[in-house]
């Protein structure tokens, strides 16, 4: 089974740090690149990071229902493309705010699994940032009390310790995946199968 890992946390507290070295380090993940209206940043590829559309070419987009979502953050719109969900053989990393993370797992509960990474403390991402002041912390609050709803969280020190917590995080998933697999269950208890090994207990075949 592969599946949809939703990665959130607030701003600079080392997403994409995390995304580049489980890119770097295996090709058995793909990572969605999202579309958005907020202008690109210096060091940010488009295409890579984002798909930075103006608004007339994102309503677009809206009006041709291409997005699986569409969402408002910080005055600026993020979309998720429905192709995103059509990458094969991959496991699929969606680097996005908690609300659609969740929608995410709504739509597609038994292969989404969602991360959030904290930062050490939100003070210190707050200097890091730049002090970007009291609205954006808020904003940062508001969004940790949702990701109460999360599979996991994974506490940044150090990029190496977040990949480490990432790994043991699949390693859980995938070593309990059979249980959750139906056709694995059906297979394995289909009532000829079990008849089988009721006789061959009992040495009558």
């Amino acid at each position: 089974m592969k599946y949809n890992i939703v990665i959130s946390g607030p701003s600079g507290a080392g997403k994409g740090t995390l995304i580049n070295k489980i890119l770097s380090t295996s090709d058995e993940y793909y990572k969605v690149v999202s579309c958005t209206t907020r202008k690109r940043r210096p060091e940010e590829i488009d295409g890579i990071n984002y798909h930075f559309l103006n608004f007339d070419n994102f309503k677009q987009k809206v009006r041709n229902k291409e997005f699986f979502e569409v969402v408002e953050y910080d005055q600026n719109y993020y979309g998720i493309l429905n192709s995103s969900f059509n990458i094969l053989n991959k496991n699929i990393i969606f680097d996005v705010v908690v609300g659609s993370g969740l929608n995410i797992k709504t739509h597609y509960p038994e292969n989404t699994v969602l991360i959030y990474i904290l930062p050490e403390s939100l003070a210190m991402l707050n200097k890091q940032r730049g002090d970007r002041g009291s609205d954006r912390l808020l904003i940062d609050m508001n969004e940790i009390e949702i990701a109460k709803k999360y599979d996991y969280l994974i506490k940044n020190n150090t990029v190496d310790n977040m990949y480490k917590q990432f790994c043991n995080i699949m390693e859980v998933i995938m070593n309990n995946s059979m249980y959750n697999n139906i056709e694995f269950i059906d297979n394995y208890y289909c009532k000829s199968n079990l008849n089988k090994k009721l006789l061959l207990k009992r040495g009558k075949m």
